[in-house]
């Protein structure tokens, strides 16, 4: 398990360890969960996603989710 405090911090652990699975929540400081997922995607890494929201309905988490797919 790494844990990471922040999103660019995240992404950086995810080059460095290319896990299989993140688990994260809508709002993360520096880089949001969408951004986070988009370049990892870019780059090609494929990790599972959970994705943690407090409220399915809020636009972070809507974004954040269509970016899995």
């Amino acid at each position: 398990v790494i844990e990471a405090c922040d999103g660019e911090e995240a992404l950086m652990l995810a080059r460095l360890h290319d896990p299989d699975v993140i688990i994260t929540g809508t709002h993360l400081p520096a880089i949001d969960t969408t951004e986070l997922v988009a370049r990892l995607r870019v780059e090609g890494f494929r990790p599972g996603v959970l994705l943690m929201a407090s409220d399915p309905d809020a636009p972070e988490g809507v974004r954040a989710a269509r970016t899995l797919n």
